[in-house]
């Protein structure tokens, strides 16, 4: 029997969650020896992690209440992690014309606002919240006196500094809440979130995986049975192919052939954050705070190969410009003396392409009308089986409804399971893994999916649980 020719286009998170899934497929289906793949992996920078690259340090977590499937790839490749403290759930905002707005403010708000959100799931349609921006549906709880005017401007600031926008659809934030609690519990990957990836990279290899770095994928073509792709190596043919890419390199293929419907993600837009690392000599003069220009984190571990505190900034957001070197550093140090400073990288995050450099953005997520569509493209695509045809798939953290590299590691495992049912083998092992695959994904159970993106009516109502009853708790 001759291999399986898959193509992994992209090695960023989905990407490893993608590859990680082909090597261990006997997870996700109940006849894996019949699937003999050959894997070639293009990734267009030099090294492997996409966003989570060696010189992005700073800032990068795991969700510990929602882990999967990083708890299964982080046994697998022996990487430790470690547990931090919150981050901006508990830090204060000072901004301009108004008194500090302390942290508990800043949380009661964030506690207030997904309470609601998780409410309006139920109660409102979502065709009603796609269409309303997260600061509209604010606006709605300050005039009911559900969040005061200083938490409306904690929330605000929070979505400027976490996704660069506040230009974002309630039902995606809505979603995003609802799949793990308010404050997180963090995990940080000792040696830094670039390691998943360089791991994995190591233990394919060892198996067999071909890697074709600094192979930036320009063209697919997709025929019935196979998959062309054009790439700086040449072009080689496949017979599948999965895309794992986030919107803004979507953009930059040209797909032609039999491609999916690929709209809902090649339309969606990028935010621009920026985001700086200072590695000092000694410790900070400043605590973790954040303003209308920027928020400051420092990482509680030591920087890999390297000593001294590291210290992040986040900033140049919507409407605002970066920051200069010079501020950041009086900021972190009390003077603008670069004495103290070790090392210092910057990037701006917007997807505008630069010399030399991969364009990226920050973080990619529906605005307002942009959900539906990519809800139900990705359900079709993962659980309904309706382009099994299609030699290609697709894994990217915005068709989890979401910006977490979590999600794009689930999206790379579930489109190895598409693949694998495309091929016509038995996934059962995949859909019984979690009970509600779909709200483990999305957010949202599939009852409710079913109801809001089909019209299917509502479930019976369930019979009370009363105490003493035997299915009921004791």
């Amino acid at each position: 029997m001759s291999p399986l020719r898959i193509a992994l286009i992209g090695f960023g998170m989905s990407g490893v969650g993608a590859l990680h899934a082909l090597r261990h497929r006997g997870r996700f289906t109940t006849t894996p020896d019949a699937v003999h793949p050959e894997i070639t992996v293009f990734e267009a920078a030099p090294v492997p992690g996409g966003k989570a690259a060696p010189e992005n340090l700073g800032a990068q977590f795991l969700d510990a209440d929602a882990l999967y499937p990083f708890d299964r790839i982080l046994a697998d490749l022996r990487l430790a992690t470690h547990r931090v403290r919150q981050d901006y759930e508990l830090v204060r905002l000072r901004l301009r014309n108004q008194p500090v707005i302390e942290a508990k403010v800043f949380r009661e708000a964030l506690v207030s606002l997904r309470e609601a959100l998780l409410r309006a799931l139920q109660s409102m349609p979502f065709a009603a919240l796609d269409a309303m921006s997260v600061p509209e549906f604010l606006d709605r709880l300050r005039q009911r006196g559900v969040v005061t005017d200083e938490g409306r401007a904690a929330m605000r600031q929070r979505m400027l500094l976490e996704d660069g926008t506040t230009r974002l659809s309630a039902l995606a934030y809505a979603l995003s809440l609802a799949k793990t609690p308010t404050p997180v519990r963090r995990l940080e990957v000792v040696g830094g979130l670039n390691e998943v990836a360089v791991r994995e990279r190591a233990a394919a290899v060892a198996e067999g995986v071909a890697f074709r770095m600094e192979a930036a994928v320009k063209r697919i073509d997709v025929a019935r049975d196979s998959v062309r792709v054009w790439s700086a190596a040449g072009t080689e043919e496949f017979d599948r192919a999965i895309l794992c890419v986030s919107p803004e390199h979507l953009a930059r293929i040209r797909i032609s052939g039999k491609p999916l419907p690929l709209a809902p993600l090649a339309r969606m837009t990028p935010a621009r954050i920026s985001k700086s690392n200072l590695l000092l000599h000694g410790t900070s003069v400043a605590e973790e705070h954040a303003t209308e220009r920027y928020a400051l984190w420092a990482t509680s571990r030591k920087a890999p190969r390297r000593a001294g505190a590291l210290m992040t900034f986040f900033h140049g957001w919507e409407g605002q410009a970066p920051l200069s070197m010079w501020h950041m550093v009086k900021v972190v140090t009390g003077t603008a003396s670069a004495s103290r400073l070790a090392h210092f990288s910057s990037r701006t995050w917007d997807a505008t392409p630069r010399e030399g450099e991969l364009p990226m953005a920050y973080v990619t997520e529906p605005a307002p009308g942009e959900t539906i569509p990519l809800l139900r493209f990705a359900r079709d695509l993962y659980f309904r089986g309706r382009h099994d045809s299609s030699p290609l798939a697709i894994a990217s953290h915005a068709l989890a409804i979401g910006a977490n590299v979590r999600e794009a590691a689930l999206t790379g495992e579930w489109a190895v399971v598409a693949l694998l049912r495309g091929l016509g083998h038995d996934v059962s092992p995949a859909m019984k893994r979690s009970l509600d695959p779909e709200r483990e994904l999305f957010g949202a159970p599939r009852a409710l999916l079913a109801r809001e993106l089909d019209g299917a009516p509502p479930p019976p109502p369930r019979k009370p649980i009363t105490k003493g009853d035997p299915q009921g708790p004791p």
